[in-house]
């Protein structure tokens, strides 16, 4: 199943996308199982089977996860690895596996739910807090004004995700509204294009490279993994940066991530 996702290709405005993400939350499980079942009954994991994945094996694997990243102040992620669990069941019981009983998974059903969010929007006041905010402090070499653009620009595109914001293209712009497809999400947004993200986009016209609003990407062929790997590396800028400006802030700006998108930001509207 690893291998399957690791092959695994989408295609979003054009661009390819691999599924090597999940690949790496199913590869970690795997190696939570394998901890686990060791620590637990001193044997390995590669000689249960699904007949043996019962409800005792569930609650004791998501306590023992629970337990071990309390540790570290977490909660180990036992959630996202009981569902992890749960889809490699379903796939064999699709594929007519021997022994694999989904009604095990109701012990710890609670773990299969959606989690409830709470909104941790970024207020009017911050935001206008960070565009009047002095930027004589940043630094010109480490490119941080253009990190806290792509943080104010998320915002003027109505949340528009991170890693779709380094995806775009002028293409996408139509008249007065951004057009195009999400890349986690199978569907179409529309954006209005207002006059600040208008601004934004006409600054960096002359550093994008080919058809890119935002200088991200720099050459013409990127394979998926490298165009994530430069994502993640802006992520971490752009937070770093937002750190920076919230020490001479009064309100703390939201924690951006250009994988998922502005979370808390207004949502682009569907197509």
């Amino acid at each position: 199943m690893i291998e399957e996702a690791v092959s695994s290709r989408r295609i979003r405005n054009g661009k390819e996308f691999s599924g090597a993400g999940l690949a790496r939350h199913i590869n970690c499980t795997r190696q939570a199982l394998e901890r686990f079942v060791h620590a637990k009954y001193g044997r390995k994991f590669s000689r249960y089977r699904f007949r043996d994945i019962d409800r005792h094996f569930l609650t004791d694997f998501h306590l023992y996860e629970r337990k071990r990243g309390a540790k570290g102040n977490t909660t180990g992620c036992a959630d996202r690895k009981i569902k992890i669990l749960y889809s490699v069941c379903r796939k064999a019981k699709s594929l007519g596996i021997y022994g694999v009983d989904l009604a095990e998974f109701n012990a710890v059903k609670q773990s299969l739910r959606q989690p409830q969010h709470f909104s941790k929007a970024v207020s009017h006041e911050t935001i206008l807090a960070i565009e009047n905010a002095d930027r004589s402090t940043l630094d010109k070499r480490k490119r941080e004004e253009l990190w806290l653009d792509l943080f104010l620009f998320s915002y003027y595109a109505a949340g528009m995700s991170g890693i779709d914001i380094c995806h775009m293209e002028r293409s996408w712009i139509k008249g007065d509204t951004i057009e195009y497809e999400r890349t986690k999400y199978p569907n179409k947004a529309r954006v209005i294009l207002t006059d600040k993200a208008a601004g934004l986009i006409e600054k960096y016209r002359d550093e994008a490279y080919m058809n890119y609003v935002f200088p991200i990407f720099k050459k013409r062929a990127m394979s998926a993994s490298s165009r994530m790997n430069s994502v993640g590396y802006v992520n971490k800028k752009v937070n770093t940066t937002l750190e920076k400006i919230e020490d001479h802030l009064e309100h703390s700006p939201q924690q951006f991530n250009l994988e998922d998108g502005g979370r808390g930001l207004p949502r682009a509207s569907d197509l």
